[in-house]
């Protein structure tokens, strides 16, 4: 995973510095843990509650981070029809249920992550794993500037001091989510589930337009929810990938986002 983590940073541009060195990236984003904080935590689901008040779902995080997923019971009934989409079989939910389903990923406690900047892959990865233990397909979307410039945005950070990615100073140059299908009266509608960006489940449509505020080319592709990438390099089938997302995770917290990223650039983890 070491080196796949090293790939993925090379080549996923997740990230783009605008010709600073790493120092200076994250002397720009100095105190960015603090502000991101609760970034994986909408602060209000879809039906009005406020999701702070639920109770988060803890799971014993010992031994194997990849192993966490088996653990994560979700709340509510999961009984669904499957229906193929893009040569896929996944899971038709209703739009209470997707609803729910929503909320219950923004209360995993393992997966609120302060450094949103990467690791899209492995999150979606996770969440897709949770669900197929409670009965639910899921498959991947991943949306990509077709000129490869950094120029994907969520619309909700835009103009936000407190925004978990700096606007104007990073940008994905692909982004990916986990879907399913929603029954819209007579209608099937893919729905994404970008937790920690989104602030609950999300049209296609709605997800590509909110994504891509300055209306670039871009282009979309489905996978099955094996697949980690959207060019097939690796699929993981039942496998989680989130152990060094979470590595990287407590190495923030520890050192602080600039020391993270200079110990990135200089190789040492």
């Amino acid at each position: 995973m070491k080196i796949i983590g090293l790939l993925i940073f090379l080549f996923s541009a997740s990230i783009t510095a605008f010709g600073q060195g790493a120092r200076d990236v994250g002397r720009a984003i100095n105190g960015f843990n603090e502000i991101a904080r609760s970034a994986g935590l909408p602060s209000a689901n879809c039906n009005g509650r406020q999701s702070a008040a639920l109770a988060p779902i803890e799971v014993v995080t010992e031994g194997d981070p990849n192993l966490y997923y088996q653990q994560v019971e979700l709340n509510g009934d999961w009984q669904n029809q499957k229906s193929s989409f893009e040569g896929d079989e996944v899971s038709v939910l209703t739009e209470e249920q997707a609803r729910e389903l929503f909320i219950e990923f923004s209360r995993i406690e393992y997966m609120k992550f302060d450094y949103l900047h990467d690791g899209c892959f492995d999150r979606a990865h996770e969440f897709a794993l949770i669900a197929k233990n409670h009965g639910i397909e899921m498959g991947k979307v991943f949306l990509r500037d077709a000129e490869e410039s950094a120029s994907l945005y969520p619309k909700e950070w835009l103009g936000k001091e407190d925004a978990p990615v700096p606007q104007g100073f990073v940008g994905w140059r692909y982004h990916v989510a986990p879907y399913v299908l929603v029954k819209k009266g007579n209608e099937l509608v893919p729905f994404t589930f970008d937790v920690g960006v989104s602030e609950g489940p999300k049209s296609l449509q709605d997800w590509q337009k909110d994504l891509n505020p300055r209306n670039k080319r871009h282009r979309t592709t489905f996978k099955d929810r094996g697949f980690l990438f959207e060019d097939s390099r690796w699929e993981l089938g039942d496998e989680s990938s989130i152990a060094e997302q979470i590595e990287d995770q407590n190495r923030i917290r520890e050192l602080g986002i600039d020391e993270f990223l200079y110990g990135r650039e200089q190789g040492w983890f």
